[in-house]
């Protein structure tokens, strides 16, 4: 409810892989965002440090699967984001790009042109990557 009254669409919940999990994938704009959401009876602040660094990476995993399966509907100008929402009993804390792949890759939605391929494909996007 919280990101639909920001404008949000949500486009799909506990969306599960064999290399990970995402609670909530949404739309802001241009923005393809994966939400980890933690709960803490209590916390306040809310435990946002669970989301640990293992955890990002199944969550960066999970969003890799979730981009291929449907690369038909990026464009070049579709961007991807990783939020944290934090929850306790009186606080709600959203933090925007709260973590990122460490190596990112840039996500080409170009379909395959000239590879005869049908999806689009991840390129380094760093040096020394």
């Amino acid at each position: 409810m919280y990101l639909k009254k920001k404008g949000y669409k949500i486009l799909d919940r506990n969306y599960a892989t064999s290399l990970g999990e995402i609670d909530i994938i949404a739309r802001d704009r241009n923005d393809i965002v994966f939400c980890e959401v933690k709960y803490r009876k209590g916390a306040n602040p809310p435990s946002l440090e669970l989301i640990t660094t293992e955890k990002q990476k199944k969550i960066v995993k999970a969003a890799y699967s979730y981009i291929r399966a449907n690369a038909s509907k990026w464009t070049w100008k579709t961007t991807f984001r990783f939020d944290a929402i934090g929850l306790s009993d009186e606080t709600l804390v959203h933090i925007e790009g709260a973590f990122y792949e460490p190596c990112p890759l840039q996500y080409s939605a170009d379909h395959g042109k000239g590879s005869g391929g049908s999806r689009g494909d991840f390129k380094q996007s760093g040096k020394g990557c």
